[in-house]
């Protein structure tokens, strides 16, 4: 894990960005490349990054 989700971990962070930053950010977090860039449109895509016991929970979610 990076040194900014030991640091935060247990708590709740909101990071907001653009599609062509906000998956590449959450990538670096996981330490690998899952998501890819998303269309200059997609306004509602959320992601939910957890770390919990060690552990990183990722979730993606899209709202209207």
């Amino acid at each position: 894990p990076t040194p900014f989700l030991e640091k935060y971990q247990g708590t709740a962070i909101l990071i907001v960005g653009h599609s062509n930053t906000t998956p590449a950010f959450v990538n670096e977090f996981i330490k690998e490349k899952r998501f890819k860039d998303l269309s200059d449109n997609d306004n509602g895509s959320v992601f939910k990054v957890q770390y919990i016991n060690g552990q990183i929970l990722v979730q993606q979610y899209h709202v209207d």
